[in-house]
């Protein structure tokens, strides 16, 4: 859901992904994937690898930038993959390690989620309550291990010790999300399709925050 007041100059920093290269081994074992070696050394986090091709993201240092990703396109497209199995490891094993939940729907939605919260939305980790940032409303409320994943990834106040507590009493990753419980949750869900509902709601209220405010 969009953000419906005026951006201004206000820029959001490149989400980064603090992930151990040590999950490249968990990625072999799990999918016989191995990240290619020229260029992509995997002893680098993989913060420092998704910076390349996530880079700016204000316009102006967007556009300056795009003969440079356009010449490395076949590297980018790597790169792009192997985030991807990050997010897609990392909410599987926190299936894994509860015993419990549903790892389908993350690992198959994983493509998607990355493509949002790299290239698309306008959020910042540091004040998840700014009033114009992007909502990420996942209706599926079963497949919230992948949302827990992004919220660690990006840099929100879900450490790697919260996502180790997946669906255990009092933490803050419960086995549907929580408005409220964990930051970066925008709505609480459950019944499939409840989310529509949310997210209608949520853009008519930005919009009608635009139409007051905006000048």
């Amino acid at each position: 859901v969009g953000g419906g007041c005026d951006r201004g100059d206000r820029a959001r920093d490149a989400p980064t992904f603090a992930v151990s290269s040590a999950m490249d081994r968990v990625l072999q074992y799990n999918f016989g994937y191995l990240p290619p070696r020229a260029g992509l050394a995997s002893d680098l986090p993989l913060s420092h690898l998704a910076a390349e091709i996530l880079g700016p993201r204000s316009k102006k240092m967007k556009t300056a930038a795009g003969a440079d990703a356009r010449n490395g396109a076949g590297q980018k497209a790597a790169l792009e993959r192997r985030c991807v199995n990050y997010v897609r490891v990392l909410s599987a094993e926190m299936v894994q390690a509860a015993n419990s939940g549903h790892p389908g729907a993350p690992m198959g939605c994983a493509p998607m989620a990355h493509v949002l919260w790299s290239g698309v939305m306008s959020y910042d980790p540091a004040d998840p309550e700014w009033i114009n940032r992007d909502r990420f409303v996942l209706s599926n409320g079963h497949a919230c291990a992948l949302l827990y994943s992004m919220l660690h990834l990006t840099g929100y106040g879900v450490s790697i010790d919260d996502l180790k507590q997946f669906r255990q009493l009092d933490s803050i990753t419960p086995g549907h999300p929580e408005n409220g419980v964990t930051p970066g949750v925008e709505v609480s869900t459950g019944p499939l399709g409840q989310g529509i509902s949310n997210g209608v709601g949520l853009a008519m209220a930005q919009a009608h925050l635009g139409a007051t405010f905006n000048r």
